[in-house]
């Protein structure tokens, strides 16, 4: 089990850290990506946020309905 959850939580951090190498290539005007710093930046942005807000709103969700 140990194991297996060092392995998820690696898969998370690789899935989340992924685009950090291939921001020479998205940036690049040659290869056709032609992303600007904002829009790169965005792809962490549009990641984050949802994990900053979700487990507040399910904190205040659990609290209400109760483990059932």
């Amino acid at each position: 089990m140990l194991f297996f959850g060092c392995f998820f939580l690696m898969g998370s951090y690789f899935c989340y850290d992924n685009p950090a190498p291939l921001k020479s290539i998205l940036i690049s005007k040659d290869d056709g990506f032609d992303f600007s710093d904002f829009q790169f930046n965005m792809l962490y942005s549009v990641y984050s946020l949802p994990n900053t807000v979700l487990p507040l709103a399910g904190g205040i969700l659990m609290d209400k309905i109760g483990i059932r």
